[in-house]
This record gives structure tokens, C-alpha cells and sequence, in this order.
């Protein structure tokens, strides 16, 4: 099979799954049994009547679910995903400003989550039943039971409030300026204009959420890694490779690593779209402003648009990244190009 008829089976298969994506949110988000009225409304505005209607007006509230649909599905069309009610800015604006924060936290936490996992689940795989083999089991294993806001609170506590060795909560400290926008990422536009104190300041915020994203998806990874390379570690072409007298780092390295890296790379994708999607508690809790903290007050006051808008932004997340997971089979795998 060729790489162009695999690449547009895949994006015939995205359609219809994305648009059963927006019928999904829509209802979910209608199904809240909650008010945005009182939610958004003050508390002398809530007996009036002619107030209250004309919040349902201009918020479409007044007309039936599926012209709501209807309506939503048309202007998201448009790239239009409505205006938020609480802040009263268009939602597509809102995630535009804050999406590159969850970027820059995601990638790098994805960054420190591969090195530790690959990293474990390598010397758990190659010294098999060793006392490294333990250790590297026990940190994975850590990883992935303790509650992620649990973590984030002791990094929080210990090495901020308690050592002082760490940033604080937030993207750069109160008294600096933001470096001129290009991306939307901080550390990335601080180079690109070549400020090194505030890359520096903008990177030292990042490395504790980043840590804290880290520790839990690292233990996944370790896992799946170790199981992969010690199923590979037995195959035949293995021994074949050792017998042929190649040194064992270049047969690990390069058969061993090669062929097991299928379910590792799917891991690592789904891993990444689970921190850009699921950062919500860590980012409230460091006061990190992006997508994750801005869901979270649009939760808290019922604002349908934007809970909308990023409940549709997290699905396509998640299909983007399985996407492209799904191209990288193409290259990993023989036995696709072949079929």
C-alpha cells in the first residue's frame, strides 16, 4: 500500500468521527443539570423576567436543542465557536491566546516522561529480576497510583514553599514582562528574541507542573517499554544477532529498540494528548493559564460556549494524535506498506 491511499483512508475514517464528536459534546454539555442564568446572571437580576428572557435570547437559550445544533454546528463551520458568556470574548480567541501554554507544559512534560519511562523501562527489561529491575518497577509503579494533584501539591509545597530551589505557581514571575508574541509559548518566543533571562524565568515555572505531568505518564511508558523490549529480547533474530557476535548495546539498541518501538510510540502519542487535554487540575493548582485552568472557571460558571469549545478542542486533540500515530505505523511497520 502506498503512503498517499493509506494517508486519505485515514482522513475518510476522521470525518464522520468528528463530526459524531460535536454531537456528543453538544449534548453532554446541554445535559449539565445546571442554570447559566444563575450562574452568570446577579442575584437582583434573577427575578426579572424581561432580563431573564432576553439572556436566553441572545444566548440562543430560548430555542430548541437541535436548532442550537444546528446553529453551533453551522458557525463552527465558519471557525466560529461562539462567545463566551462570562468573559464575553469569542471563545475561538480565548483558546487561541491559551492553547500555546498547554503546548509548551505538555511538551515538555511529555519530554522528561519519555526519557524517565524509556529510560526504566530499559534497565527493568535488560536486567531482568535485578535489584535495578525492583527499583525501576517501584518508581513506575509510584507514578502512576499516586493522584497526579497529590504530587503536584508535595512538589508544590517541598521544593517551592518549603526549599526555595523551585519557581512558583504561574508562567513568569510578577515583576517581568512577557516576551513579544510569535508563538504563544514563552520559552520559545524568548529565544527567538533572544532574551535569555526571561527563557530562563519562563523555563525554572515549567519545571515543576512539568515534572508533576511527567512522573505519572513516565510510569506508563516504563511499563509498556519494559513488556515490549522482553518480548522482543526473546525472538529468535535476537539470538541469531548475538550469535553472529554483535556487541549487545548495538543488538538492544538496534534490532531490540526497532522492533518494539510500536506499542511504545502509541503509548507516547496517547500520553501526549492526555497531558494536552488533561491538565486541568494542574494547571489550577499552579495558577498555569492555559486551556486546562481556562476550562476549569468556564466550568465553574456554567459557560456552555466555552465548555463547548474546549470539550470539542480536547476530542480533536485526541484524534490528531492518533492520527498521527497512525502515520508513524506506516513508517514503523512493514507489514502495513505490505498489506
Amino acid at each position: 500500500m502506498d503512503f498517499f491511499r493509506y494517508f486519505v483512508r485515514r482522513v475518510v475514517f476522521i470525518i464522520p468521527l468528528l463530526l459524531g464528536i460535536t454531537v456528543v459534546a453538544f449534548i453532554i454539555a446541554n445535559a449539565i443539570p445546571a442554570d447559566p442564568i444563575n450562574a452568570n446572571l446577579p442575584p437582583n437580576a434573577l427575578n426579572d423576567e424581561d432580563t431573564i428572557a432576553a439572556f436566553r435570547k441572545k444566548w440562543g437559550l430560548d430555542k430548541p436543542l437541535h436548532e442550537q445544533y444546528l446553529t453551533y454546528l453551522g458557525n463552527l463551520l465558519r471557525g466560529d465557536m461562539g462567545t463566551s458568556i462570562k468573559w464575553r470574548t469569542p471563545v475561538a480567541e480565548d483558546i487561541a491566546k491559551r492553547l500555546p501554554a498547554t503546548i509548551e507544559l505538555a511538551t515538555l512534560g511529555i519530554m522528561y516522561g519519555v526519557v524517565l519511562g524509556v529510560g526504566l523501562g530499559l534497565v527493568s527489561a535488560i536486567w531482568k529480576n535485578s535489584w535495578a529491575d525492583y527499583a525501576a518497577r517501584v518508581i513506575a509503579l509510584i507514578g502512576v497510583s499516586f493522584p497526579v494533584f497529590l504530587i503536584a501539591l508535595v512538589f508544590l509545597t517541598l521544593f517551592y514553599a518549603q526549599l526555595g530551589i523551585a519557581a512558583g505557581p504561574g508562567r513568569l514571575h510578577i515583576l517581568m514582562r512577557p516576551p513579544p508574541t510569535v508563538t504563544g509559548m514563552y520559552t520559545i518566543d524568548a529565544l527567538l528574541n533572544g532574551d535569555w533571562e526571561t527563557f530562563g524565568n519562563a523555563l525554572s515555572h515549567l519545571v515543576l507542573p512539568a515534572l508533576t505531568l511527567a512522573l505519572y505518564i513516565s510510569g506508563i511508558i516504563s511499563r509498556i517499554t519494559r513488556s515490549s523490549l522482553l518480548e522482543v529480547l526473546n525472538q529468535d533474530y535476537m539470538r541469531t544477532a548475538r550469535a553472529k557476535g554483535l556487541r549487545e548495546r548495538y543488538v538492544i539498541g538496534f534490532h531490540g529498540m526497532r522492533n518494539s518501538l510500536i506499542p511504545v510510540v502509541t503509548v507516547i502519542g496517547l500520553s501526549y494528548g492526555n497531558l494536552l487535554v488533561g491538565s486541568i487540575l494542574i494547571e489550577s493548582i499552579f495558577a498555569y493559564p492555559g486551556i486546562g485552568f481556562y476550562m476549569f472557571r468556564a466550568s465553574t460558571s456554567q459557560d456552555f460556549p466555552a465548555i463547548m469549545g474546549v470539550s470539542l478542542l480536547f476530542a480533536f486533540i485526541y484524534v490528531g494524535v492518533n492520527f498521527v500515530v497512525d502515520i508513524l505505523y506506516f513508517f514503523l511497520d512493514p507489514r502495513i506498506r505490505v498489506a
